[in-house]
């Protein structure tokens, strides 16, 4: 079967958007509103969905998002029980803080589903707007785990070190994007990540893709930590003056 569409080996990516709302409220969810109604949201579409990509894209990627995909474990589950071995999983969520799904009926989600799931990106932003789940908890979630920062409007930058260094003890890397809202056309991407297997050194990179689809350009910087546990290496903006790069 040939379908023209396909971008990769693999196929394009399929993002599955959860049939069932969240409780937050983020200031910069693009989803939010279409959650405003779910009364057209099935469950039943999603897995006849999810087995006609199968067929199309054997290998494809899937992501799911919403909403908040751990509100609902079950139909979370059969959704990811319809998804062959051969694709791989990603799971947005902010691993929330809810009554009726305490924190460890979670992690056994995670620790059932630990073969399935490629990795769990987790929501943690330098302004809180939701209740988190403790950090302790984040660090035994069974499978792959990544955090995900938005830097919304005019976030604290001066907090970025502290915030970067407040998952290493867990070894968990952190992906920051720029405000999905911004209109000037352009991606942001912040990347934060181990550079060896310990938590002795990590780096931090920026990466701005404009809407014309070229690359203004990226900026490297390895960190070491001294014995107190702060960054002695220069902070990114500062990296960027030093090498010259006007972006």
């Amino acid at each position: 079967m040939s379908h023209p569409y396909k971008t990769r080996a693999g196929g394009a990516t399929v993002t599955v958007f959860v049939p069932y709302d969240c409780a937050n409220h983020c200031p910069f969810c693009i989803n939010k509103k279409e959650y405003a109604d779910c009364s057209g949201f099935s469950l039943e579409a999603i897995l006849r969905s999810i087995r006609t990509m199968d067929s199309i894209t054997p290998a494809c990627n899937f992501v799911f998002t919403g909403g908040e995909p751990l509100a609902n474990l079950d139909a979370l589950q059969q959704m990811l029980d319809a998804i062959p071995a051969t694709h791989k999983i990603y799971i947005n969520t902010t691993f929330p803080v809810q009554p009726h799904c305490p924190a460890e009926k979670m992690l056994a989600f995670t620790e059932k589903n630990k073969d399935k799931i490629t990795c769990m990106n987790i929501s943690r932003h330098l302004v809180k707007y939701v209740e988190e789940s403790p950090d302790e908890v984040i660090a035994r979630i069974a499978c792959p785990t990544r955090i995900n920062c938005v830097l919304y409007k005019n976030y604290p930058a001066a907090r970025l070190v502290d915030y970067a260094e407040r998952f290493l003890p867990y070894g968990i890397p952190i992906q920051f994007r720029y405000d999905y809202t911004d209109t000037d056309g352009n991606t942001h991407v912040w990347l934060v990540g181990l550079v060896s297997d310990d938590t002795a050194n990590y780096g931090y990179a920026e990466y701005i893709k404009r809407s014309d689809g070229t690359w203004l350009g990226g900026c490297s910087v390895g960190v070491s930590l001294d014995a107190d546990g702060r960054s002695s290496a220069l902070w990114l903006e500062s990296a960027k003056q030093e090498l010259n790069i006007r972006w």
